[in-house]
């Protein structure tokens, strides 16, 4: 098993083979930024549209999964005795 001291080396020799291109600072900004919809070229009509298509899609999977479960539980059945 490879000692804390080793370790250290060959991950300073790993990071001096990749050359960083940006700083931490930088990286860590990027996962921050707003979503790739809101800066994309698409016109503000395409936008709304996917949209919307996502919201209807949404809501058709919903509807399809409530109506095709069986419902056969004693009180939808009336058949419940308390």
């Amino acid at each position: 098993m490879p000692t804390p001291d080793s370790r250290a080396a060959l991950a300073d020799a790993a990071a001096r083979l990749v050359p960083r291109s940006t700083s931490l600072r930088d990286e860590g900004l990027e996962g921050q930024e707003t979503p790739a919809l809101a800066h994309s070229g698409m016109r503000k009509r395409t936008k709304i549209l996917i949209y919307v298509a996502a919201g209807v899609g949404f809501a058709a999977a919903a509807y399809s999964i409530d109506h095709h479960v069986s419902n056969i539980t004693p009180s939808s059945l009336g058949t419940r005795k308390d």
